[in-house]
């Protein structure tokens, strides 16, 4: 039985592979996410309730509020011991999300949620 997904509209699900997307000012990759802000508005008469990016770059110094977008709330795993890679999904705010996990073993990352 095909089960269809409880959206208001269509479903759209944004993926990125963003090889980085430090919000820094002395990083190289600091317009990436306006750019995906843009991208959003762009889509504005589409529902997007997840945004799924891989190879974010990011550390634990960058705060969630300086990779923040309006309307979604972030769940991330970064890569703190080696360089690069990490994920980051975001979930629209209308979207309540339960048992979230942030895995990392080094060489691997993932973030997972349950949409009751």
């Amino acid at each position: 039985r095909h089960v269809r997904p409880s959206c208001p509209h269509v479903c759209h699900v944004f993926l990125s592979y963003a090889q980085g997307i430090s919000p820094q000012a002395t990083s190289s990759q600091r317009w990436k996410l306006p750019f995906l802000v843009d991208k959003l508005e762009e889509q504005r008469s589409d529902f997007i309730p997840f945004i799924g990016i891989t190879e974010t770059w990011l550390k634990s110094y960058i705060t969630d509020s300086q990779i923040a977008i309006e309307n979604y709330s972030s769940i991330r795993s970064d890569r703190n011991r080696i360089q690069r890679g990490g994920v980051l999904m975001y979930v629209h705010n209308s979207l309540p999300v339960s048992n979230v996990v942030a895995y990392d073993k080094g060489k691997c990352e993932a973030v997972m949620g349950t949409r009751p």
